[in-house]
């Protein structure tokens, strides 16, 4: 299992627990991730309920589909503390879309690591934006990066 989240009630601090899983587990977690995100594409907009009408028009705008598994590290947990699995939506050069198996707390920056175009592995400085269930045991959320990345839809446009 991912790190688990531990929840936000009760005003309790945010720490990742639990080893990453390995192997076959990895490779299951993976085909539940891909279940997920084709269910959200499926159902379109009535997938992220409670957007406005503006966000859910700039969601629309300069979004492509970016689909890997990444970690997140938040600068909250320190040296020693353990990366949050994330697979990938989308993206623009602002912000990108995600989901994962745990409740991340809002408004937390951190560093988020994935495999970039031909597999360099890349970094970007960002923040938790949103983080909300979706599914049974899934989470969709949204990590702003702290300065815009137009490199990356370049790189993916030229895929």
């Amino acid at each position: 299992r991912t790190p688990a989240a531990v929840r936000a009630e009760g005003g309790q601090r945010f720490t990742p627990s639990d080893a990453a899983p390995a192997g076959a587990e990895e490779d299951a977690l993976a085909r539940q991730a891909a279940m997920v995100l084709s269910a959200l594409e499926a159902a379109g907009d009535d997938a992220v309920p409670r957007l406005t009408p503006m966000e859910r028009r700039l969601r629309r705008i300069g979004r492509v589909s970016f689909r890997v598994r990444a970690e997140l590290k938040l600068w909250a947990d320190g040296e020693a503390g353990e990366s949050w699995t994330l697979f990938t939506r989308d993206l623009d050069a602002r912000a990108m879309g995600f989901i994962c198996q745990d409740r991340l707390p809002l408004g937390y920056g951190g560093t988020i690591t994935f495999p970039g175009v031909g597999g360099r592995r890349e970094q970007v400085e960002v923040s938790v934006t949103r983080c909300r269930p979706t599914s049974a045991g899934w989470y969709e959320g949204a990590l702003h990066f702290n300065r815009p990345q137009p490199w990356l839809l370049e790189e993916l446009s030229e895929q």
